[in-house]
């Protein structure tokens, strides 16, 4: 038994948004159909590179499909004839749920708008993503995952003071979308449960990362902060003896007594092997070390510089703080006994590509566990299956959805 048993979601989507969103929910067990254009696909199938990085595998699998695509079936339909629309309508009368992240002018061109598709089926749950949202002077414009950042001030959340702005990790915007838009169609699948009612679920980009930034904003509007920059620059005091710290093998660690007080700032001088630093009367407390910050960072700079990242997370096993070694290299988590220990990293049969590590299944339910059940699909892999077991069509009807080019 998984979260979402019984639960169709049709997804008609490209890129991430709205494509990943429906996978979280494939995830935790709804079967999800995906609904591509019949001759292309999704355009992620043809990505070429992703920051000047290939992103072809074999026999043309792309990465950039494979990452938001598991646990669906793909129907390759012609939206443009009338058939090719009739299918998905008829998929819509069977269903609970339709994801989409196509701007809301090609939705109601289409006839897959909201309006439009609740005739068919009341009790549908529309779940729709933009970049600006669904009302105002911006509504009906186009807008990405860097739009959206600059949009909100994001750009500038992880920048210096007087810097240019920088890309939050690109498709950061995209990711917490999609995890927005998933959650908010859980529960709308539980008002129906206890209402009876079907609904249209709406979120944006910039609404999503708003609330990322929720307290930079807060701040803002309460505070009268009008600078973006809410990020703790390297050289600023409060890093003293809680920040980011090189180490001898040019790795860094993120080391923090920030909540456990005189206490861990005691433990923290004992395992850098300064001790002497726990009587000296310019550090006796919090305020004197921010005070005298000039003088005390570089003493805990030169000390971790005089170890490997590995070395220190040896030396600050069992720290009642905060120790992280800082990763910039994300294959290392492959074989994290952390992230395996706790599935967020997994393996898989994959049909092409053989026995490959991706990632897990979030959240984990105790009773309800969500599982990796389908690799991504080919292009139209399902659209026969979809066909006659969904919608009974016969196959004397698919032979001439394919004379019409309706389907592949």
């Amino acid at each position: 038994m998984m979260l979402l048993d019984g639960v169709r979601v049709i997804d008609w989507g490209l890129g991430q948004v709205g494509p990943y969103a429906a996978m979280l929910l494939g995830d935790l067990g709804a079967e999800v159909i995906k609904i591509e254009p019949r001759v292309t696909g999704d355009f992620m199938r043809g990505l070429d590179n992703f920051l000047s990085s290939s992103l072809w595998l074999a026999d043309g699998r792309n990465t950039a499909f494979e990452a938001f695509n598991r646990n669906k079936k793909s129907v390759a339909v012609d939206l443009a004839k009338p058939a090719g629309r009739e299918i998905v309508r008829d998929l819509v009368e069977k269903s609970d749920v339709f994801v989409s992240n196509y701007r809301l002018e090609a939705a109601e061109r289409l006839g897959l708008d909201y309006a439009s598709l609740r005739e068919v089926n009341p009790k549908l749950i529309y779940a729709h993503a933009s970049c600006f949202g669904p009302q105002g002077p911006d509504a009906g414009k186009r807008g990405d995952d860097p739009t959206a950042q600059g949009r909100i001030g994001m750009m500038f959340s992880c920048s210096e003071p007087s810097d240019r702005p920088h890309f939050v990790a690109p498709g950061a915007g995209d990711a917490v979308t999609s995890m927005m838009l998933a959650s908010a169609v859980q529960g709308a699948l539980y008002a129906r449960e206890k209402h009876g009612i079907g609904q249209a679920v709406t979120v944006s980009q910039v609404s999503t990362l708003m609330a990322l930034l929720r307290f930079q904003v807060m701040m803002a509007f309460l505070h009268g902060y009008k600078n973006a920059q809410m990020k703790m620059p390297p050289d600023d005091p409060v890093t003293a003896h809680s920040g980011w710290f090189r180490c001898k093998d040019g790795k860094w660690v993120f080391v923090s007594a920030a909540w456990t007080g005189e206490r861990g700032w005691r433990e923290i001088c004992q395992r850098i092997g300064q001790p002497q630093l726990i009587e000296d009367t310019r550090f006796e407390t919090i305020q004197l070390r921010l005070a005298n910050s000039a003088a005390l960072k570089p003493i805990i700079e030169a000390a971790l510089a005089t170890r490997t990242a590995a070395e220190w997370e040896t030396a600050f096993a069992g720290f009642e703080g905060n120790f992280s070694r800082i990763r910039n290299d994300l294959s290392e988590m492959a074989d994290d006994p952390q992230m395996l220990a706790n599935n967020y990293v997994v393996e898989d049969d994959h049909p092409v590509l053989g026995r490959i590590k991706t990632l897990g299944v979030v959240p984990h339910f105790s009773e309800t566990p969500g599982e990796l059940r389908m690799s991504p699909p080919e292009l139209g892999q399902h659209t026969e299956e979809v066909l006659l077991e969904v919608l009974g069509y016969d196959w004397q009807r698919i032979g001439e959805l394919k004379e019409l080019e309706a389907i592949i």
